[in-house]
């Protein structure tokens, strides 16, 4: 990064020929006030003094800047409507509360799980033994 800024400084030359203030921008077209936009339109500006050029007493002491937002000063809101007496959605009954479930036989369950644990410990005894044969008959056809 190089400390040489005269690229961004003004070229040398007449500085009074630059204009020191552009003016106000160029007005854009506006399109006509709509009906229902009139609740929030400024109030329409009432001077004392209607001449050309007559600044009101309020903007006199004020820098000349500032002179042309002085001239509407906020009221506040528009007054609002009342909402329509049935603008709440309709309440939605409860639902019934689940029923109960039947109670449990805890020693049932327990001599259920006993009889699977003893099951499943038969099947793996005799697959087992199974496998075991069959490891028995592979090796002796591949020693003999």
């Amino acid at each position: 990064m190089s400390t040489n800024d005269d690229v961004w400084r003004r070229p040398p030359g007449n500085a009074a020929a630059a204009p020191a203030d552009p003016g106000p921008p160029p007005l854009r077209p506006q399109a006509p006030p709509r009906p229902e936009d009139a609740a929030w339109a400024r109030p329409a500006q009432t001077t004392r003094n209607s001449s050309v050029g007559a600044t009101p007493p309020a903007a006199a002491n004020r820098d000349p800047g500032t002179a042309k937002a002085a001239g509407a000063e906020y009221t506040g809101p528009p007054p609002t409507n009342p909402p329509p007496p049935n603008w709440r959605p309709p309440l939605v009954a409860e639902p019934v509360p689940p029923g109960a479930l039947p109670e449990q036989d805890h020693d049932r369950i327990d001599v259920e799980e006993q009889a699977a644990r003893t099951l499943t410990a038969g099947v793996g005894l005799v697959v087992g033994a199974i496998l075991l044969v069959l490891l028995l008959i592979l090796c002796a056809r591949a020693v003999f």
